[in-house]
């Protein structure tokens, strides 16, 4: 099964694993016509800010009326972006809420455990099957709220910071102004006007480049600054992220269901690791599963899915499936051994990571995994266009990953499904490009070989880590 998935898109909701995978039913029709519509309308608002900010600095106008006309017209602008999103979220949140309870049920629908065991008094005293995705008004309502109040927040500092530009652009015309008549009138020397002019075009230049409205850039969000549109397109991805999760969490409330899983795509999103590809109890009441500390999204336009797992030892105090002798015993002698050994075997690579991945001159490398490199949109661009590789050279492309087996592991992460090795290094390529990737093995437990999951450009690092 692939784990590197790239769903970006946000009425995309399906889960995987590196051992399964669940298509949501709800394929997000709707939920994209609506976003696509209104990202579009956000863009033509953009490009009307733009306009409206090249006409008032090209027009050299000084009187007080010109200016304040131009601030009411953002003012319009930002006031009318606030009441498309009143009159359009409402839908979107409840078509993405619906969109979560819908791959909660699939959940549900495609267990093994529940086709087996659904008529079982042992499983319907620990769950209640719904029949059906379902809507929640109220949690509607507060998505639609949070929403908003991000929104006319960064509305709110736009044209705050708008108006504040506006009122220097005046200005500096108008000291441009008394400094040009000074010196018609000989009242200042030529050096101290072109001083004075000089340094009044830095000032203004420098409030310009701070403010990054001459950029297009009329939001700021902790001192950065972005575009509306941008803005708007990472503010709606992840509150529709956020409604999708809400969705999944009232179908686990409504079914009794304590259990969670996080999808996992090979991250290596720092803030992503800890949670992905693992198991969590909502109410931390579990003795086998870790509470879950935090819902997806992790953070703003985070492709991490979450939906309700279902634990059938927790169910019946025993695996069904696995060949116990009795109900008292939940694994096999076998199984517990082969665990016991894979936990102790994580811990000590936890504690003493090795110098180069165990077992690398057995590695695996599928050749999917090398075509996967050459023929996906967001893989292509750097590893075919960039470094030169070909489907007519995938033993070059082989054997340039390979050699990354002969660097030093620069991270070890122990994850759900077994032990990730990140390899930071350049790779011998027909263009001679050097730039540093990050090359993710992994072992799946003691005994087995190492397999090639992914490649990417590597994180720069900061100055400061240097």
């Amino acid at each position: 099964m692939p784990t590197e998935v790239d769903e970006g898109n946000p009425w995309e909701y399906n889960f995987y694993t590196k051992d399964s995978q669940i298509k949501n039913p709800d394929k997000g029709v709707r939920l994209k016509e609506e976003y696509t519509l209104l990202m579009r309308w956000m863009k033509g608002i953009q490009k009307s800010l733009e306009k409206e900010w090249r006409i008032a600095f090209n027009s050299r106008k000084k009187d007080s009326a010109y200016w304040e006309e131009r601030s009411k017209t953002f003012s319009n602008l930002y006031e009318s972006v606030f009441s498309e999103w009143e009159s359009r979220w409402e839908s979107i949140s409840k078509n993405a809420f619906k969109q979560g309870t819908s791959l909660a049920h699939e959940t549900f629908a495609s267990s093994q455990v529940i086709r087996d065991f659904k008529n079982d008094s042992r499983l319907l005293n620990k769950m209640t099957l719904l029949d059906r995705p379902f809507t929640d008004p109220k949690v509607i309502d507060s998505l639609l709220r949070d929403t908003l109040g991000y929104l006319r927040y960064a509305l709110d500092g736009a044209e705050e910071k708008t108006t504040k530009i506006l009122r220097i652009t005046q200005q500096t015309l108008l000291e441009d102004d008394k400094l040009n008549q000074s010196i018609a009138k000989g009242l200042i020397e030529k050096n101290t006007w072109e001083a004075a002019k000089e340094n009044l075009q830095k000032d203004f230049e420098k409030a310009l480049k701070d403010s990054g409205i001459s950029d297009g850039k009329f939001i700021e969000i902790n001192g950065r600054n972005y575009h509306l549109d941008s803005y708007a397109e990472t503010l709606a991805r992840t509150r529709i992220r956020e409604a999708q999760t809400a969705g999944v969490q009232r179908y686990a409330e409504e079914s009794g269901q304590d259990l969670v899983r996080v999808s996992d795509h090979s991250t290596l999103t720092e803030k992503c690791e800890k949670f992905e590809g693992k198991i969590f109890s909502i109410s931390g009441g579990s003795s086998k599963y870790p509470k879950l500390e935090m819902w997806t999204p992790f953070h703003p336009n985070c492709l991490h899915v979450i939906t309700v797992y279902i634990d059938v030892v927790s169910i019946f105090g025993y695996d069904p499936y696995n060949g116990a002798r009795n109900s008292s015993s939940a694994l096999s002698d076998l199984r517990r051994e082969e665990l016991r050994e894979q936990v102790e075997w994580m811990e000590n690579e936890r504690k003493k990571p090795p110098e180069f991945v165990p077992d690398r001159s057995k590695a695996n490398i599928s050749q999917p995994k090398l075509n996967y490199l050459l023929t996906d949109s967001g893989k292509s661009g750097l590893f075919k266009n960039e470094f030169g590789f070909s489907e007519n050279n995938l033993g070059e492309l082989e054997d340039s990953i390979r050699s990354s087996l002969e660097k030093k592991v620069s991270k070890v992460l122990i994850t759900e499904d077994g032990i990730k090795y990140i390899v930071d290094t350049p790779i011998r390529n027909p263009n001679n490009d050097n730039r540093m990737l990050t090359i993710v093995w992994i072992k799946d437990n003691k005994s087995s070989l190492p397999r090639f999951i992914t490649a990417r450009p590597a994180k720069k690092k900061k100055e400061g880590n240097q």
